[in-house]
């Protein structure tokens, strides 16, 4: 008979609270923040002991159910307890790994109620589409040692306690009383596993499908759980609830390099060049299929017809190759704010950081480990880089905290500074909204500067922390080299300036009417590069070898050596000025905004080669993406600095 599906929903409700388990991803060591120089090589970093999931042994099978014409997926882990019953343990293993559970359905789904004193669904006995049975081993003897609480997994058997073979059962409610010794079952039923983490919900959701009597399919489907089915209509095989697989499977991915030394339309031979993993056996998912023997260093791939082993053969290059990537417990990946200072990525269960060439910075890096469930644990770190260029996105970091800062000029030359907190709040100086807490805004420099005014921030020998590059009425070019720490600068002490670098002249001859507009990398080489601009608007651009050296045209010292000074744009631009270098459309390239004397904003997508820009040819500028106005109206007197 067919269990109405009110009464259905009504025993569903009076369960016991949602499983909610313990057995998920955990943070058991964080990872710290780290500091190098630039150029600095990395160790990389095993995740399997930033993560754990506490309470769990080494042999893991995980259920991938689908039910249903949507194929909704069911899909869960259970943790092996072979303390317990090690020789059911070894029996069920046994089945799993000869792919013996692989296109099996469930056959029978019992909810506690009238006629009924527990709650539970059982497969493991028939394969589809034919519902023939599954091949069996000899019957093994009853282990009952665990209680069969609710979200274990156990094996069914016949009327005699040593009967059991491939059959097995959750228990969705607390069975401990009916399935234990003298609870109405005589010896009791053998619990061998149980289900990890919130694997429950998918439990409960397989349960709470209804039942019907098809004994004319088969004389065992009596409470044959179906999706998607009412009847007259014809019983497909979509309806029930199909045990896609069950495999063996990791507990964080692996990654072993391989090449493969033969195929067939039933069998792939991969020869694996890195050892396996202890947990790596006859069953394990590797390449999208089921490993079906392994001999020395020759893994043996089961060839299903809908195999996805898309590797090439023999004598290519090894490839990285996740064992059980695709279905093992815990997935790992990453987020990273800085991709031009660190390459960061994720092999298997180890991070790989690998630092960009010249670069200098910071980067905020997030390590999530998730599980099948999507239970998530989560480890965060920032990697600062001294030495090398300072990320582009933040040239104005005068703390180097990682944040921009605001640094002022008046007309006699006194420098101030505001630390900010990098929240973009409107800044309130009664609560300090905006404000770095603990540093109150100040004056860099109290003292007179004369003729000279600030006119870039920018790392000019390449240690990792802003300098300070001011330009007279003469165009001379001036350098102050700041040690990073924001502090007032005194030059009898030397406080505020970089140990053993007194400020310089960076270029002691005149230059007319240019003017220093931007400090940027334009050609990619991880230095600093200057850019300057005519009162005709033409742009020029030194490209600077990040040593901070006075610059020479006769022997070029302090300039990259075969770039040579050129023009950028040597047309006129009337009144349009650059006011700012940034990557507006995140290339990794900087781009240069102009502004003009009605307020309009212009911007330039560069390429990041440093060609000189011509708009015939498309020459220096980002291919694909035209030079376009970023605000067309009106700014009055205001311009960007």
């Amino acid at each position: 008979m067919r269990i109405p599906i009110a009464s259905l929903l009504l025993i569903f409700a009076l369960r016991s609270p949602l499983f909610s388990g313990t057995e998920v991803p955990t943070l058991q060591t964080a990872l710290t923040d780290l500091t190098v120089t630039q150029n600095t090589p990395i160790a990389d970093v095993d995740l399997t002991s930033t993560f754990s999931v506490p309470g769990v042994p080494s042999s893991i099978v995980q259920f991938r159910i689908a039910y249903g014409t949507a194929n909704t997926p069911a899909v869960f882990n259970v943790k092996m307890l072979p303390a317990s019953a090690p020789n059911t343990v070894a029996n069920f293993l046994s089945y799993v790994t000869a792919g013996s559970f692989n296109s099996t359905i469930v056959h029978r789904s019992e909810v506690a109620g009238p006629g009924s004193s527990s709650s539970l669904f059982q497969g493991g006995t028939f394969q589809s589409p034919a519902f023939n049975t599954v091949a069996t081993n000899a019957p093994i003897n009853l282990e009952y040692s665990l209680p069969n609480t609710r979200g274990t997994i156990a094996m069914a058997r016949g009327p005699g306690p040593n009967t059991a073979t491939s059959g097995w059962f959750f228990n969705v409610t607390d069975n401990t009383t009916p399935f234990g010794p003298g609870g109405g079952s005589a010896d009791g039923y053998a619990a061998f596993g149980e289900v990890m983490g919130t694997g429950l919900t998918a439990v409960d959701a397989i349960s709470a499908l209804p039942t019907f009597v098809a004994t004319s399919v088969n004389p065992a489907f009596t409470n044959l759980p179906l999706s998607g089915y009412a009847n007259p209509p014809g019983l497909l095989l979509a309806n029930f609830v199909r045990v896609n697989s069950t495999a063996v499977v990791s507990l964080f991915p692996t990654t072993l390099t391989v090449n493969v030394t033969s195929c067939s339309t039933t069998t792939t031979v991969v020869g694996v060049a890195t050892p396996l993993p202890a947990d790596f056996h006859s069953g394990s998912r590797f390449l999208g299929t089921t490993v079906t023997g392994i001999i020395g260093s020759q893994v043996f791939l089961k060839n299903p017809a809908d195999r996805d082993i898309n590797v090439p053969l023999a004598n290519a290059v090894p490839i990285a190759a996740s064992v059980v990537g695709e279905v093992s417990v815990v997935s790992l990946t990453l987020t990273n704010t800085n991709p031009s200072l660190i390459a960061a990525t994720i092999s298997g269960s180890v991070l790989n950081l690998s630092l960009r060439a010249n670069r200098g910075g910071f980067a905020d890096i997030a390590v999530n480990a998730t599980d099948t469930n999507g239970n998530t644990a989560q480890s965060k770190f920032r990697l600062t880089v001294t030495g090398g260029l300072v990320n582009t996105s933040i040239p104005t970091d005068v703390n180097n905290d990682g944040l921009a800062d605001l640094v002022f000029q008046n007309n006699v030359g006194q420098l101030y500074e505001w630390l900010l907190d990098g929240t973009g709040n409107t800044i309130n100086f009664s609560n300090s909204l905006g404000l770095k807490p603990g540093q109150p805004p100040k004056f860099l420099y109290p003292g007179g500067l004369g003729d000279y005014r600030l006119m870039a921030r920018a790392d000019v020998n390449n240690d990792g922390f802003p300098d300070l590059i001011f330009q007279n009425t003469a165009g001379q070019i001036y350098v102050w080299f700041l040690d990073g720490s924001g502090n007032t600068i005194n030059f009898t002490n030397g406080v505020g300036l970089k140990p053993g670098l007194s400020p310089k002249f960076l270029y002691a001859g005149g230059l007319g009417d240019y003017r220093i507009v931007a400090c940027t990398d334009l050609n990619g080489d991880g230095f600093t590069d200057l850019i300057f601009q005519n009162t005709a608007g033409q742009i020029y651009v030194w490209f600077l070898d990040g040593t901070g050296t006075a610059i020479n045209f006769g022997n070029s010292a302090g300039l990259r050596s075969g770039m040579s000074p050129a023009f950028l744009y040597a047309g006129g631009l009337g009144t349009f000025r650059i006011v700012a270098c940034a990557d507006l459309n995140g290339d990794g390239a900087a781009d240069l905004i102009f502004q003009n004397s009605a307020g309009q904003i212009y911007a330039w997508f560069l390429d990041g080669t440093g060609t000189a820009v011509n708009f015939s040819t498309g020459a220096g500028l980002r291919t694909g993406v035209a030079a376009a106005y970023l605000y067309t109206g009106g700014l009055g007197d205001y311009r960007i600095r």
